[in-house]
């Protein structure tokens, strides 16, 4: 996944909560990033990212505790 920054690549980003519930992907033909955005005040959030070609997906979390 990580080779190809720079050359547009089918790619996603998703952020959760940690039940896996309110999942938001976004994803698109990116060179270099994808976003993705979720409202979660008082959540820990997971997040992770998806390479379409490969259909390599990976995940990390919590990633980010709010208040």
């Amino acid at each position: 996944m990580f080779g190809r920054v720079g050359t547009p690549t089918l790619t996603g980003a998703y952020l959760t909560f940690g039940d896996g519930s309110g999942r938001q992907e976004e994803y698109r033909s990116l060179s270099y990033y994808a976003t993705a955005y979720l409202y979660a005040p008082g959540q820990c959030i997971y997040y992770g990212g998806r390479d379409y070609n490969s259909g390599t997906w990976w995940g990390k979390g919590p990633g980010w505790c709010g208040k």
